[in-house]
This record gives C-alpha cells, sequence and structure tokens, in this order.
C-alpha cells in the first residue's frame, strides 16, 4: 500500500509545478489525489504497483501510522528477499515480476526519502529507471507470449507507474509523455481513463484549455460509472471558464453540484474533500455569474427550480462572492433575487435576513428600513408565506419579526413626531401661535398610521409577548397622532378591559384606560365643533359622552389603587349628570366622597355637587341639601363660588318645603323648611321667597299670630321688595281673624296709598273704614269714608253706602248737622246719579227723606194753633206743606217701605191737624152759642181733612191684597179703627191684622 505520507509529498510537488494564480483554483484537485492515493488496491490489482486513481475513495486523509526508518527496515528486508529470489531464477515470468516488484519497493523507498526530507529534491531516479528498464524489455519481440500471459504484467502498467514516478519527482513533461503513450497505444487499457485524465490536466496546467476542455469533455462522455467523472465535470467546467465560456462553464458547474447533490440528503454525506470541491464550485460559478450580467443569469437557470436541492447554496454563494469584495448592493441584489425566484421557500426568510445583515454591515443605514419592512411584509403575519407555513416555521420567524416590527413602527413614529416638533418650534416665532389652527403636517399623518400598522402587526403577530401592551400604547399614541381618533380609542379599551395583562403589568392598562378616558373627553369638545346644517351633531355628541362615562367608571372599578382613579370617577360622575343620567351620577359621586384614601378637597366638593344636582333633579331635595351642605363646607369663605352654592342649597331646602306642603300631615314641617331658609341663605332672593311662601301657608293654616309675625318680618327685612307690597291684604286677614280691627284698617288705608289697582285701592279704603269703626276708631273710621265718597264716586252702590254709614256714623256721635248733611247727599247723589241710580241708592234715598219727612213731621206736629189762629194755623199750614211735599217725595220714589211709612204719616198729618183744629185755643169772650158755632165751623172744617187721611190710611191696607202687609199697614188700620170704627174696628179684621203682621 502507497505511504500516505509519500502521497502528501506529491501534493507538495504538484503544488510547486502550479502557478500562483492556479494554486487557488487547484488545491481541491490535489486533495482529491491524495484522497484517491490513500486507498487499499482491492479490487483489480493485487500487486505492489499500488493503487490508481479510479478507486475513487472517500476516506478523510490521515497522518502517517509508520516512520521512515522502520518503513525503510522493512522495505529493504523485503527488497533482499526478492533481490534473493531473482539470483535463484532463471524463469523470464517471473523475473520480470520479481523486477517489477522491486520497482515498486524502490518507489516506496523513494516515498519515505521524499517525505524524511527537509528540502526539495528528485528521489524518484532508481524507480525511473528501473521502470524504464522494464518497459523497455517488455517492447523486446521474444517476450511477447509471455507479456500477454499475466494482465499485471503489462506495459500499459508500467507506463503507468513511470508517469507516477516522474509526476513524484516533479518532472511532469516526462509522466504526461507516459500518459500520451497509454492513451494513444493502449485505448483499451484500464489505465486509459485515468491517463486520459491526466493529459487533461496536464493541458490545464499548460493552460491549453482548449485541448483540456476536449480531453475533460471525453472523460465525461464515458459516463458516469468512470472513477474520474466528477473531477472532469469540474475541470471542464474550468476549462471553460478559462475560455471565457461562462454559460457554458456554469452549466458544467451545475453538472458537478447535481452530481454531489443527487439525493436530498446528500449534503449530510458528504464528505470535507468532497465538501470542499462543492464549495469551490460554487465560487467559481459566482466568478461566472458575475462575468455575465449579475444575477440575471443565475435567476435564468434556477428560478422556480424545485429539484435541486442545492439551489438555494448557489444564490448564497454569489452573495457571499459579493459581499466578500464589499460589493454590498450586489450581494443584496443576490440574496433578493433567491427570494423572488423562490418566495414561498423555507429558507426565503433567512435571504431576507442576509439581506438585511449586508446593509448593516456595509453601513447602509438608508436602505436597512426598506428591505426589513420588505421582510415583515414578505414573512408576517399578513403575508401569504405565513398562512401556508407551519407553525414551527412560524415560530423560527418569530425573532426577526418581532425585532423589524418593533424597529419600523418606533422609526415611522420618530420620525413623524420629529417631523410634528420641527413644524411646532418654527411656529414658536409667530406671533399668532395661540391662535393658529392644530398642527397638520402634508404628508405627517400617513407617518403616523404607519406607524400605528406596525404596531398593529406586532400586536397581532405576538398577542402574548410581554411588549404587546407598550405596542398597544404606542399605536393608540400614533393613531391619536395621526387624527384616527376612534381607532385609538378602541386600542386603548382594549388593551385596558380586555387584554390578559399579568398581574406584574397592570400598570400599563391603567395608562391605556386614562388614555382613553382623555381621548373621550377630546371626542367630546371636537362634537361641539363639528355641526350639521349649523347645528351640534347630539347623535356623535352623545355616543361619545356616553363613552367618556363607561370608560371613567371602568378605570374606576379596574384601576381602583391608581392615584387618578378617583379623579377620573369624578369626571364620569360630572358627566353622568350633565347627560341626565342622575341615578348613575349619585352612585359615582358617592363613591367618590367615600373613596379610600380620600380625595382631595376639590374632588370631593365636586362630588357633592354633583350628588346634590342629581338629587335635586330626582326630586330628593332633601339629599340635596345635605350634599350641598357638604359642598359648602368645603368651600372657602373667600370663594366666588360660595354664593351660587348658598343658592342651590336654598333652592333644594325651597323644594323640599314645597314636596312637604304636597303632604297633608306634613304642613307644619313644609312651614319649618321654607324658614330655615333665612339662616341657611339670609337675604337672598330665594329666601324671600321661602319666608313669603311661609307666611301664605301658616294663613292658609290659620296660625294667625305666627303668620302675622312672619309677615312683619318680612316686610321689615325687605321693605322694597315688590312682595312687600301685598302684605297689606295678607296682614289684613290676619288681623280680622285675630280682631285686631284697627291694625287691619291701618293695612287696608296702606293698601289704598300704594296699589296702583284702582279696585284693591277703593276696596280697601272702604274696609279700612268698616274696620276702623268696628275697632270703635270712629275718627278713623270717618276719614275713611270721607276720603273713599272723594276719590271713589263709582260705583253708587258702595258710594251710597259709605255716605249712609258715615251719617250714621255722625248721629253716633251727634253731630246732627253732619248727619243731616251725609243724609241730604245720599238724596242728592241718588237723584243726580242719572242712568247710574240703582235700587240700593233709591232705598237710601228714600230712606234718607224719610229722615227729613219724619224731621218734618215733627215739627208739623210741635206747632200748637193759638191765637190769633190765622197766625198759627199759616204756620201750621206751611209746616204741613213741607210735611206733605216730603212724604209725597217718598211715595215717589216708591219704595214700599217707605210708600206705607209716607202714607201713614200723611193720613197722620191730616188727623193731627183736624185734631188740633178741634183742639186749637177759642176766641176769648165767645159765647156759648158762639162757641157752639165756632165748634162747628171748626168740624166742617177738619172733616175733609179726616176724610183725607182715612183716604191715604185706607190706601195702605189696600196693600193687604198684594200680600204686603208691615208695621205702618198695621198702624193704618189702627187709625181707622180709631177714624171709622163701624167699618174697622171688628174683632175679624183685627185678627187679620194680627195675622197679617
Amino acid at each position: 500500500m502507497m505511504s500516505r505520507s509519500l502521497l502528501l509529498v506529491f501534493a507538495k510537488r504538484l503544488v510547486q509545478f502550479l502557478t500562483l494564480k492556479q494554486c487557488a483554483k487547484s488545491l481541491v484537485i490535489a486533495l482529491v489525489l491524495l484522497a484517491v492515493a490513500c486507498t487499499s488496491y482491492k479490487n483489480k490489482k493485487k500487486n505492489l504497483i499500488g493503487p490508481v486513481i479510479s478507486d475513487l475513495p472517500d476516506v478523510i486523509v490521515e497522518p502517517a501510522v509508520r516512520s521512515p526508518i522502520n518503513n525503510e527496515i522493512t522495505l529493504s528486508k523485503v527488497e533482499a528477499a526478492f533481490q534473493k529470489a531473482l539470483n535463484s531464477t532463471d524463469d523470464p515470468d517471473t523475473r520480470r515480476t520479481i523486477l517489477i516488484r522491486l520497482a515498486d519497493i524502490l518507489m516506496l523507498k523513494s516515498e519515505d526519502q521524499m517525505l524524511a526530507s527537509n528540502s526539495p529534491g528528485r528521489f524518484f531516479g532508481e524507480a525511473i529507471e528501473q521502470y524504464r528498464e522494464l518497459i523497455e524489455f517488455q517492447k523486446q519481440p521474444s517476450l511477447g507470449a509471455i507479456q500477454s500471459t499475466k494482465n499485471d504484467n503489462s506495459l500499459d502498467q508500467l507506463l503507468y507507474q513511470l508517469s507516477k514516478a516522474y509526476t513524484l519527482d516533479g518532472d511532469l513533461v516526462l509522466a504526461g509523455k507516459s500518459l500520451d503513450v497509454i492513451t494513444t497505444r493502449h485505448q483499451g487499457s484500464e489505465y486509459f481513463p485515468e491517463a486520459n485524465f491526466r493529459r487533461a490536466e496536464q493541458a490545464f496546467n499548460d493552460k491549453n484549455y482548449v485541448l483540456s476542455e476536449k480531453l475533460f469533455k471525453q472523460v465525461i462522455d464515458e459516463g458516469v460509472l468512470s472513477p474520474f467523472y466528477q473531477n472532469a465535470l469540474y475541470m471542464h467546467g474550468w476549462s471553460q471558464f478559462k475560455l471565457s465560456n461562462y454559460d457554458a462553464s456554469i452549466d458544467a458547474f451545475i453538472k458537478v453540484i447535481d452530481h454531489f447533490y443527487g439525493r436530498e440528503d446528500s449534503l449530510k454525506s458528504l464528505t470535507k474533500s468532497q465538501q470542499n470541491v462543492v464549495d469551490d464550485t460554487l465560487h467559481v460559478m459566482s466568478l461566472g455569474f458575475d462575468y455575465l450580467d449579475d444575477v440575471e443569469t443565475l435567476s435564468s437557470k434556477f428560478a422556480g427550480e424545485n429539484k435541486r436541492y442545492y439551489v438555494a447554496d448557489v444564490y448564497r454563494a454569489l452573495g457571499d462572492f459579493y459581499y466578500s469584495k464589499n460589493r454590498f448592493r450586489d450581494s443584496a441584489n443576490a440574496y433578493r433575487q433567491y427570494v423572488i425566484d423562490n418566495p414561498l421557500a423555507d429558507d426565503a426568510p433567512a435571504f431576507s435576513g442576509y439581506i438585511i445583515d449586508v446593509y448593516d454591515k456595509g453601513d447602509f443605514p438608508s436602505l436597512l428600513i426598506p428591505v426589513k419592512q420588505e421582510y415583515v411584509e414578505q414573512y408576517g403575519i399578513d403575508s401569504e408565506y405565513w398562512k401556508i407555513k407551519s407553525v414551527f416555521v412560524r415560530e423560527s420567524l418569530s425573532v426577526n419579526l418581532k425585532k423589524y416590527i418593533e424597529e419600523l413602527a418606533k422609526y415611522e413614529h420618530s420620525i413623524a413626531q420629529g417631523i410634528v416638533a420641527k413644524e411646532n418650534a418654527n411656529k414658536k416665532n409667530q406671533l399668532d401661535q395661540k391662535k393658529s389652527k392644530p398642527l397638520f403636517v402634508p404628508g405627517v399623518r400617513n407617518k403616523f398610521l404607519s406607524a400605528a400598522n406596525w404596531y398593529d402587526q406586532f400586536i397581532r403577530t405576538f398577542p402574548e409577548d410581554n411588549k404587546t401592551p407598550d405596542m398597544y400604547l404606542l399605536m393608540a399614541e400614533a393613531l391619536t397622532e395621526a387624527n384616527e381618533l376612534t381607532r385609538a380609542f378602541d386600542a386603548y379599551e382594549y388593551l385596558a378591559y380586555q387584554y390578559a395583562l399579568p398581574a406584574d403589568n397592570k400598570s400599563k392598562g391603567a395608562e391605556a384606560g386614562y388614555a382613553a378616558v382623555v381621548l373621550a373627553q377630546t371626542f367630546i369638545e371636537r362634537s361641539k365643533r363639528n355641526t350639521v346644517n349649523g347645528r351640534v351633531d347630539n347623535t356623535v355628541k352623545q355616543q361619545w359622552q356616553n363613552r367618556f362615562v363607561g370608560q371613567s367608571l371602568a378605570f374606576a372599578d379596574n384601576y381602583s389603587e391608581d392615584p387618578r382613579a378617583v379623579n377620573v370617577l369624578t369626571l364620569g360622575a360630572e358627566r353622568l349628570l350633565q347627560t341626565s343620567r342622575q341615578p348613575e351620577a349619585v352612585l359615582a359621586a358617592t363613591r367618590v366622597t367615600n373613596w379610600q384614601p380620600q380625595a382631595s378637597v376639590q374632588l370631593r366638593r365636586t362630588a357633592w355637587l354633583v350628588l346634590g344636582q342629581s338629587e335635586f333633579d330626582l326630586l330628593n331635595y332633601l339629599g340635596s341639601d345635605q350634599a350641598y351642605e357638604q359642598a359648602l363646607l368645603l368651600t372657602s369663605q373667600s370663594s366666588p363660588e360660595r354664593k351660587n352654592l348658598i343658592d342651590r342649597r336654598a333652592a333644594s331646602v325651597y323644594k323640599y318645603g314645597e314636596s312637604l306642603l304636597a303632604q297633608e300631615s306634613q304642613q307644619q314641617a313644609a312651614v319649618d323648611q321654607l324658614l330655615r331658609i333665612q339662616n341657611i341663605a339670609p337675604n337672598t332672593a330665594i329666601a324671600k321667597t321661602a319666608q313669603y311662601d311661609a307666611g301664605n301657608q301658616l294663613i292658609e293654616m290659620k296660625q294667625w299670630s305666627r303668620a302675622e309675625q312672619v309677615l312683619l318680618d318680612f316686610r321689615k327685612r325687605y321693605p322694597n321688595n315688590p312682595l312687600t307690597k301685598t302684605l297689606n291684604a295678607k296682614l289684613v286677614v290676619v288681623y280680622q281673624e285675630t280682631g285686631q280691627w284697627a291694625l287691619a284698617g291701618d293695612e287696608l288705608s296702606a293698601l289704598s296709598a300704594s296699589s296702583i289697582d284702582p279696585l284693591l285701592r277703593r276696596q280697601s279704603l272702604l274696609l279700612a273704614a268698616e274696620l276702623y269703626n268696628k275697632s270703635g276708631l270712629v275718627d278713623l273710621s270717618i276719614k275713611s269714608y270721607e276720603q273713599y265718597i272723594k276719590k271713589h264716586p263709582r260705583p253708587i252702590d258702595e258710594r251710597v253706602e259709605a255716605i249712609n254709614t258715615l251719617s250714621l256714623l255722625f248721629k253716633d256721635k251727634n253731630n246732627n248737622k253732619s248727619y243731616e248733611y251725609w243724609r241730604k247727599q245720599l238724596i242728592s247723589v241718588h237723584e243726580t246719579a242719572a242712568t247710574d241710580q240703582t235700587d240700593r241708592s233709591l232705598y237710601l234715598a228714600a230712606s234718607a227723606q224719610s229722615y227729613f219727612a219724619q224731621k218734618s213731621y215733627q215739627i208739623f206736629t210741635q206747632i200748637r194753633l193759638t191765637l190769633p189762629i190765622r197766625t198759627s194755623l199759616r204756620k201750621k199750614q206751611k209746616a204741613l206743606s213741607l210735611t206733605v211735599a216730603s212724604y209725597q217725595k217718598i211715595i215717589n220714589y216708591g219704595v214700599a217701605d217707605f210708600v206705607t211709612e209716607a202714607n201713614f204719616y200723611l193720613g197722620e198729618s191730616y188727623i193731627r191737624l183736624s185734631s188740633d183744629l178741634l183742639n186749637s185755643q177759642r176766641p176769648k169772650g165767645l159765647s156759648e152759642l158762639a162757641q157752639e158755632q165756632y165748634d162747628v165751623l171748626l168740624e166742617e172744617q177738619i172733616y175733609p181733612f179726616e176724610e183725607k187721611a182715612i183716604g191715604l190710611h185706607e190706601s195702605n191696607i189696600a196693600r193687604v191684597k198684594e200680600n204686603f202687609y208691615d208695621e205702618w199697614v198695621q198702624k193704618s188700620f189702627a187709625s181707622l179703627a180709631k177714624l171709622s170704627p163701624g167699618q174697622y174696628n171688628k174683632p175679624e179684621l183685627r185678627s187679620l191684622s194680627r195675622e197679617l203682621y
């Protein structure tokens, strides 16, 4: 077996004969030769000629296991043994065989010498000489018969060994000539393929690429069974490459790779040396692609290829090649082409990753973002790749996707924020900055939306990742800045209340929940500016108010430990009140008042205010009063809001009082509540109203004394209040009910003087006069009546009543003059009233006339007929005329009550005249006869008067037929009974008279 050390020297010598440029290309060839030479020759040759390249070993080269010294001792013994055998035989065939073995031993000894030497030199001269002698001996014609007896004694074998010796000794030209002999004269030799291959190699080394291409092609044509097939393929490709036939060379190299990668698992079975060949092949293919047109030829040969398992290696090799040359863009294009040609391949993400690495290491920051974006779009959750790949493949993408999506999102976000910051900085110098519209930079909204979309993709791809809560927050922030407030709100809401946050990361939920509250508030404010046909769209406003409330309550429920929770809950309570959801507002505000730890003064005050108003709206006025009381306790005395709070509390108490008034059993409590307002809100408008109402209610309750106290206190407190002017009438009622007539009169007088209502003025003055009279204050009564009569000529009835009462007051005061004056006024008012006359004025006029007629009658009756009769009779007659005229006036009024009286007194006047005449003083000195005649004459004179009297009385009693019977009719009956007893002094008439009376 050939020494492995010798083969190393063979490789070393081979390298020495190659140029520097060739070394890099041919190193793999030498390694293959080493591997081939280091195997045992078992299949065809059992002699010591040594192995041939056709054995195609698949073992790894290992160091020599024997030392040259021990090998030399062994070979020397073998050589001595063969030499002894040679000397002991005369058989040509045997001797030739021994000579061949001795030549092989010389080869082995030369190998050992070469390995032991530290410097180059020639060591195979003896072996070469021995093989040449054997070849010449073999050519002798006499040995022809012997030559054909054994296969291993053939000339082609010796030529092969000689070529090897020349090669190891560094004489490649002579080695090539030996091979030429084999290929030209021994084409049927089993060494022909290798010889042909060696010649091709030699041609390649001689840079005769046309010949080497031809010879390697011949080896290839022998088929895949040739032990030199794969090497020939490889070198054939190189030959094409050297001839600048790059496309053809690539096709040749593809066959090389196909040979090694014939099966899917072949990559795992390649030896190290084979892998080196593959790597070098990929490298030279990359050169070919570069010389042609970059990645286009590569794509044309492998695009859509799904049977060659090494395709990715070809693309990768080209990319790596460019990268090694610092041609970063070309490198990235090569990697990208693989992704383009094989978008759904399992290793496509790796190639996309190569692109990113290239731009990163090549310092192309401007290109990194686009390629990372391509990566996510190609393999992310929204891609076709993601949909068709297994969970295992998806998981393998997670590391890069997570990293790149986050980078892309933050990049877009920071760019957008930078634009906004720059624009804001530019606006700082503008005088109208505060008046300027909200910032809107063209294009910046799309940046924010892009960032939001990346955040969203991270969330959907890694829903349970530790960073996902942060992504929700950042996405919502970007959406807010992009003016996509609804989407931002939904993101905040989901993170705060639906996303399964770990216990140690609740703060993210709190941030989101609070942001949702703020965003809802923003929507509410914005809705106030959004109008439809000039009117605020209340539907949108109401929708966001409801969301604001929902978020506020949810935040307080879920994040009560957050210091902002109580503030948010307070805002929610306020909004509940504003949206007329008072029952819920009460619950929310109550929670704030009971919050632990205790909320700030301002928040508690606000909560109590919400409670106060909500309870008020719910008609729970007692609760409202209590809430406002607490709010006032939390409000400083100097606060400008204090007055408003006092008014609200007073209103609550007032309404509470009103509600109690509706309950029959709570009247007293209602009054107490109304009066309490004066202590709560002294001298306020509502306190005035409450006290006034309390006074009215006390009047209704007939609590006169307390009503008087309340109403008088009101008058004292608020003398100029319009309600004060109405108190006179109310106090009149109070004073009347308590019998304080004078005070009632005073109130009425004041009312009459102050009222602008003519009717009220008139009636008040009249009633005041009556009450003064009733209280015994006659002078005040008279004064009031006089004022009334003077100021109010109409209506007639009330005026004549006032005159009548006034006259009677003077009568009671024995002021007859004034009495008669006002009695005459009764008559005068009636007679001058014309069409305004009434039955009452007529009656009172008749009554007044009756007084004056009675007075005339009295005067008439008081005149005595004395001598001289003529004189006294004249007076008597005049008095009679006045009396008759007075009574006749009464009769003309036609008032029945006074007509019968007038008729009676008229009859009595005539009877009195008759009587007075009959009883008049007689002239002195009349004789008895003369006196008798005088009496007869008087009787004749008084007879008509009696008849007149009877007629008047009869006219009175005639009213009996009209079912009218009064005192004066009765008296007429009595008078008639005296005047005409025969006719009228009958028992049945007296009985009838009594019955009628």
